[in-house]
């Protein structure tokens, strides 16, 4: 467990101490005597919230409340000292109401977070952005696509491949080439450019696909493709990739639903950015 995710300091003058709280409340019981909850050892499993299979409304409210933001601006607010207290939304059951950090620890908090929130939002728009019957929870879009990559626009302008998923992986990168490359000429910059999901249902006969795509599509197999734009204050910074195979269609609100999640996503990514310009300043002052 990283020290971020373990409420202790990463680095820095207070490395490895706890993160300083205020307990503004009386402690409550220690017992977890809640239907269908547990607590064991530090570790709490909530199992009373769920939905059926077969209840995509259900499953696209439960999607959206896991993959929500990690903060809340109003909860946030910064002290005489220039520290950051955070307001807890519900005290912790020892009184804790605030907790009081430096905004490279928030950043390191933040940080700890973004990796696994950002695999959690790929996969759960995977998830909701099922056309198909879930059965017993699997469907053609759900669980583990053909290929589910993010590109990332580096300060250079170059189009980096910042993370992958799925079977063929292997393939398309032998077929595709190296990265970094130019973003000019790829899906990625259409994307961003129209602000939109650009989608080819069928990449051999969708009649604007890029030169790139089709070929690859005629050594690996055909499939179909959807390149969601990542945009932050107007600016386009990369997009999300999904490319279901054989070739499975996304319908209009699965792809309105695949924007929402990027829009998430696209705020994770910032804050790791953001977290490692201020680490590199940091270690520079030392």
């Amino acid at each position: 467990m990283s020290p971020g995710s373990a409420y202790r300091i990463a680095f820095g003058p207070r490395a490895g101490q706890k993160v300083l709280t205020v307990q503004g409340a009386m402690p409550r019981d220690a017992d977890f005597k809640h239907k269908l909850c547990a607590d064991i050892d530090g570790f709490s499993l909530h199992a009373a919230v769920r939905c059926g299979a077969d209840d995509r409304q259900a499953l696209e409210q439960l999607c959206r409340y896991i993959t929500r933001p990690a903060l809340a601006n109003e909860r946030v607010q910064t002290n005489a000292a220039g520290q950051v207290v955070l307001k807890l939304k519900t005290p912790w059951r020892d009184g804790t109401t605030h907790l009081v950090m430096s905004p490279l620890e928030l950043m390191q908090r933040l940080a700890a977070l973004v990796s696994s929130f950002i695999i959690r939002v790929m996969i759960l728009c995977n998830t909701v952005c099922s056309a198909s019957s879930v059965g017993a929870g699997t469907s053609t879009k759900t669980g583990s696509p053909s290929a589910l990559h993010r590109y990332l626009i580096d300060e250079a302008g170059m189009l980096q491949e910042a993370g992958v998923r799925g079977d063929r992986i292997k393939p398309l990168r032998a077929v595709a080439g190296a990265f970094p490359r130019p973003v000019e000429g790829t899906a990625t910059e259409l994307a961003i450019r129209e602000r939109l999901v650009v989608h080819y249902a069928d990449v051999l006969t969708a009649p604007g696909a890029p030169g790139p795509l089709h070929g690859i599509a005629e050594v690996t197999g055909n499939y179909s493709i959807a390149f969601t734009p990542l945009l932050w204050e107007e600016r386009g910074v990369g997009s999300i990739q999904v490319s279901p195979d054989p070739p499975d269609p996304f319908t209009d609100k699965e792809l309105s639903l695949r924007k929402t999640f990027a829009d998430q996503a696209v705020i994770a990514i910032q804050n790791e950015r953001l977290f490692h310009e201020i680490q590199d300043k940091s270690r520079q002052l030392e």
